[in-house]
């Protein structure tokens, strides 16, 4: 395992590629099999919703405007099809000939934990494969993409991210949450308490 370099718009091999991080994560993956890229994503948006939906304490099967997000998600571009054997692992598409996982956005206003979400997928699919991934955000109402390389920087947030995780999961109370913009429009306001 060693360099990664774009040619020709293929993934080749690179020094750089943070392997022994990225094995690092996705052995921790493996010990909990219940962590997904969503946890991430939500873990990074308020810790109170991230715990609720990690024990299974949700209202979003209900929530109208979750109901319609989800509805406009599916509906509103083609997914990969579903992965075995990787759980934690679905993204909507995958380039196997670059070796880059694409995330579909209808805004450029990506969330961290959107970034690490998609940065998560790369390193379960690296760690599987011996491969190097890398991430792509496509943005299709603008017809845009952006490339998100896996380096030691980013694979150090990432396993950061996923001892939050961990550590949320496992954690005895109710974690504080903070108020934020998304409060508003949240499916989980009921049990939040805020």
């Amino acid at each position: 395992m060693g360099n990664t370099k774009w040619i020709d718009g293929v993934v080749k091999e690179d020094a750089s590629y943070p392997w022994s991080r990225v094995q690092k994560i996705y052995d921790i993956a493996q010990c909990h099999d219940w962590i997904s890229g969503t946890m991430l994503r939500d873990e990074v948006a308020c810790s109170r919703l991230a715990f609720l939906r990690m024990h299974r304490c949700s209202l979003a099967d209900i929530s109208a405007s979750v109901l319609k997000g989800e509805a406009l998600h599916e509906t509103s571009h083609t997914r990969s099809a579903k992965f075995s054997g990787l759980y934690g692992l679905r993204p909507d598409m995958l380039d196997l000939h670059r070796h880059v996982v694409i995330e579909k956005k209808s805004s450029a206003n990506v969330s961290q934990g959107a970034v690490l979400q998609l940065g998560f997928y790369c390193c379960l699919l690296a760690g599987a494969s011996g491969l190097p991934w890398h991430g792509e955000l496509y943005f299709f109402h603008k017809n845009r993409k952006r490339f998100v390389p896996i380096n030691e920087d980013f694979a150090m947030s990432i396993e950061e991210s996923v001892k939050r995780v961990i550590a949320l999961k496992t954690a005895e109370n109710f974690p504080m949450g903070i108020e934020t913009g998304l409060c508003q429009g949240c499916s989980e306001q009921d049990f939040c308490g805020r």
